[in-house]
Formats: C-alpha cells, structure tokens, sequence
C-alpha cells in the first residue's frame, strides 16, 4: 500500500518522497502523510478488495467533480479539503488493487471527540451555510449523488438479525438489540416512503459532519472528508446538532449563526427523524458487514466491535426516547404547536366538552414550553386532555389542519425552534 502511494506521487505529481508514515484515519481508507521536495502532502489510499469500500468509491466517481467545484467557485475554497488533480488533470490514481486520493497537508489537529469551542461552533455554521447556500444544482452529470431515499442495506441488516451462523462475538451484541432494530427498520422504511413522497427541498450536503471531519489550524476551521457529499435535504447535516448526536451541546449556537445566514430556511421535522434514524441504523450496518465481510485483523475487530456495541445502545436510546414522546401526556406535536404560536382554539370546536379538553391541552402544552425556557411555569395541569374530553382523534385533526394552513405565515426563527423541540422536550 505505501509502495503504490509513493509511485503514485512520483509518477502523477512529478514528487520525489523524503518520507512517508500512516496516521490515524477513517475506517474507510489508510492515512499517509508525505513529506516530498514539493512540501508535505496527506495522502488517503482506498482498499478495492474491502467490500465496504466498493461503494465509497462508486460515489466519489460522481461526487468528486462536485467537490472540485465547490471549491473554486463557494466562499468554502481551502477551507474544505478537495484532492489535488494529477499531472493529467485527474482527481485520483487507482491501480487494481488501491486507489488514492492526495490532499493539501493541513497544519492542525483533528477536533475527534473534544468539544467544539464557541469560535468553532460560529465557523462551523458558517461553513455549513455556506455549503446549504451554494446555489448549485444537479445536472444529468451528477444524478448519482441525488437524494433517492432508497435505504439499499435494510434488507441486509434484516438477514443479518435472522441469521444462525454469525460469530459469538457479534451475537452477543445483536441478540439483545435485534428487537429494536427490527422495529427500527421498519420504521426507517416507512420514513423513506414518507419522504419519497413529501419530496423536501434539497441542496449540496456533506452528511458526514462530526469532530472526526474537523480540523483546526489554530485559526480556521476546515471541513475534511467530502466523500459522502450529496445533493439532500439540509437535515442531512443538520441532525448532528439533535439529540444524542455529534454536537447535541452546540445546537444554540449554531442554530442561530446558521439561522442568520440562511434566514429563509425552514427545517423540515419528517427529514431530521428520517436522517437521525437513517444514521444510526446505516452505522450499524456499516460495523457489522465491516466485522463480517473485510477479513479484519483483531486489533481492528476488537474497535469494530466496540462500535458495534456503542451504535446499538444509541439507537436503543433513541428509540426509547421515541416511546416516550408518544406516551407523554404533552406530545412533541403538541409543544411545536404552542411554540408556533398558535391560538383561538375554542372558537374551532363543536362543543363544550372539546373547548374544555383543548383549553388544557393548551395549558399543558404552554406549561412544558416555559419549563424549556427557564419561565415559570404557565399551568400545571394533570393528565391527557385528549383523553377527557373522549375526542383524540377530532382534536389532533383540527390542530393539524389548522398547523398546516398556517404554515406559510410562520418566520424561519419560529420553524427552526422544531430541532429543539423534537428532541429535547420530551
């Protein structure tokens, strides 16, 4: 592998090698840096034999040119990372076994795992509005990259759970999970079906944003790793400002340098469940045909695994954070609806009885938004108002006709308060 980066330097660069080690990098290819009389180089060489790797590859066939132009034409310039173009105006050079990917050397360090500070939350909104606010659009060049919401691994992520031959190891991990994954999956299949037929907004996405991705020059802060760029809803990077994800700490933040930028946005709350969901599943996917399919060494299987583990308990989380929002007596539904302001609910109702049951559905709802804000509480009330008045259904129609007339007279600041809500209130 470190043979075929440096006769790849030399040959399609024109650079002699003075030194080259790996670094730590992504499961998905190896690290190198290279030190050559033209300067120091991060090289990034992709394994063919890896059937995980098979499909990083195919995309960046279609994602790369993309890549390439965001760079010289978007205020994004060398603060994204985009290969260097070879000798004969390529972005990559393969060989039958490897492909590689070389990139200015940034001098920094990768954020990983440490909280983002104030500085580089605001740069990282910035570079993400910058990217969501691009103005490209696809041509038939680039429909390869285009958000299908066709989620290819859930029928193999199903037979792994019904399989009897897996390894202990793995076993041990699953078994106490595969009823939440089932259930996941079944949901995640539904929520592309919903979004396929909602067809929401789309625009130039990263859909890899996390601290593994970020680096920081002491001054600037640069995204990395464009591989995964494709043409989405924005909630395709926005779901790691949610709950239990990347930068759920950072989310005030950033939402309101986001929110500046791209005054005109409006979140859509079906995408971030679709994506947070889509997420977490595709991670466990991706671990466990890694662990199964790619031979890998134990160091390797033994990080694999662990992440296995991590994913599973996430979504297990998540899940159970699902439950019980259902459950709870004031719905997520019902804190976006008060949030949004609406009101004069008695006016709409055919009786007493559902004017009673909407007032304290209200006084609920009203009383969860001050808790969220640090208000003293607005009512306190006991039980589900739905249930007294014996009209659920009637009730929750008529507040969402009456949510979904009303929609278009609603300012982003008030739409994009739904990140926070869906997750947090709870």
């Amino acid at each position: 592998m470190r043979a075929f980066a440096e006769e790849a330097l030399y040959r399609c660069f024109g650079m002699r090698i003075k030194a080259m080690w790996e670094v730590p990098g992504g499961w998905s290819a190896h690290a190198l840096v290279a030190d050559t009389d033209a300067g120091q180089y991060f090289v990034k060489v992709y394994d063919k034999h890896r059937p995980t790797v098979q499909s990083w590859i195919a995309r960046m066939r279609e994602n790369m040119p993309v890549v390439l132009w965001l760079r010289d034409n978007t205020p994004l310039g060398e603060r994204m990372a985009a290969p260097l173009l070879t000798q004969s105006g390529d972005y990559k050079v393969e060989n039958a076994d490897f492909l590689a990917l070389v990139f200015p050397y940034i001098e920094g360090e990768t954020l990983g795992d440490a909280p983002l500070t104030l500085e580089q939350i605001r740069q990282l909104a910035q570079l993400l509005a910058a990217l969501h606010g691009s103005g490209f659009r696809p041509g038939a060049s680039v429909e390869g990259i285009s958000e299908t919401y066709v989620v290819p691994f859930l029928a193999d992520i199903g037979a792994y759970l019904c399989a009897r031959d897996l390894p202990e190891d793995v076993r041990q991990i699953l078994v106490p999970h595969a009823s939440i994954l089932m259930a996941a999956v079944s949901r995640l299949s539904q929520g592309a079906e919903g979004m396929r037929l909602e067809r929401p907004a789309c625009t130039l996405c990263h859909t890899d944003v996390h601290g593994w991705n970020l680096m920081w020059d002491g001054e600037a802060l640069h995204l990395i790793d464009w591989e995964g760029l494709m043409f989405a809803p924005a909630e395709s990077d926005l779901f790691a400002f949610s709950d239990g994800f990347f930068f759920d700490y950072a989310r005030e933040e950033f939402l309101q340098t986001y929110a500046a930028l791209r005054p005109d946005f409006v979140l859509n709350p079906q995408a971030m469940d679709f994506y947070r969901l889509r997420r977490r599943v595709e991670d466990i996917y991706e671990f466990l045909r890694g662990i199964l399919a790619d031979g890998l060494g134990k160091l390797e299987r033994q990080k694999s695994l662990a992440h296995l583990r991590r994913e599973c308990e996430a979504l297990a989380w998540m899940e159970k954070r699902v439950f019980a929002q259902r459950e709870n007596d004031v719905s997520v539904f019902e804190c976006r609806f008060v949030l949004f302001g609406f009101g004069g609910a008695k006016h709409h109702h055919r009786n007493q009885s559902e004017s009673i049951a909407a007032e304290r559905f209200f006084c609920c709802a009203a009383h969860k938004a001050c808790a969220w804000n640090g208000l003293p509480p607005a009512a306190r009330v006991k039980g589900n108002p739905f249930r007294s008045a014996g009209k659920d259904a009637d009730i929750r129609a008529m507040v969402e006709d009456k949510l979904a007339s009303n929609l278009e007279h609603f300012g982003a600041k008030s739409l994009i308060l739904v990140l926070w809500v869906s997750y947090d209130l709870a």
